[in-house]
């Protein structure tokens, strides 16, 4: 198995995430003077902002307006998916690094089990990986799904990274994807973490995504 996003993408992400998310629901809800709300109901589409979210007001010539809840949740949902892949960036590469701080600040559940077992082999093997086109580069994301507690995104990834032995510096794996993937993230102590990603679509051999 190699660190290419790829490998440590599970197809069974559906009861774990489940056990995940209603174990953080649990915490949230029952901690004193927490920050996270209670749940909100599944499926809240973003962009349709609730009666009374974005207002704005005039005050003595000027115009102060007030950031809708709704959009300042998904920029910090998308700033925790940079977050993610980010981390993996830096931790893949020579020398492998499995215990990256990023993996705390971003990773949690079975995401965070799978990434640190991946990169661990790595380690074990002598493998790395290195990036010809400065990283991991998102065509085109979305936020699907979004609550206080939880939230869905959608992204499509050219991954190009090339994985190789550290010591004689051939390929392991030189394969070109484009990868549509769902990262599902939950609300830890006031912070967004990803806590499983479940592979939609992969494209072998492609100049890029397909259409969002």
């Amino acid at each position: 198995m190699s660190s290419k996003v790829r490998r440590v993408v599970s197809g069974a992400a559906f009861v774990v995430l489940v056990s995940v998310w209603l174990a953080s629901v649990a915490a949230c809800g029952g901690s004193d003077g927490g920050d996270v709300a209670e749940p909100q109901p599944p499926a809240e589409q973003i962009g349709g902002a609730s009666e009374g979210q974005g207002t704005s007001s005039e005050t003595t010539g000027s115009t102060t307006t007030t950031l809708d809840p709704v959009v300042a949740r998904e920029a910090a949902i998308l700033e925790a998916v940079d977050g993610y892949w980010r981390t993996f960036e830096e931790a893949a590469v020579d020398p492998v690094n499995p215990d990256h701080p990023g993996f705390e600040q971003y990773y949690t559940g079975a995401a965070l089990t799978a990434m640190r077992s991946s990169l661990a082999m790595d380690v074990d093997r002598g493998l790395a990986t290195r990036f010809p086109n400065a990283g991991i580069r998102s065509e085109w994301r979305q936020v699907i799904e979004s609550s206080e507690v939880s939230a869905v995104v959608r992204v499509c990834l050219l991954d190009d990274g090339v994985v190789y032995e550290v010591g004689s510096g051939d390929v392991v794996d030189g394969s070109f994807l484009a990868l549509v993937m769902e990262l599902w993230l939950v609300r830890l102590e006031g912070d967004w973490k990803v806590s499983e990603v479940v592979e939609s679509s992969r494209q072998e051999g492609t100049l890029g995504c397909p259409a969002a």
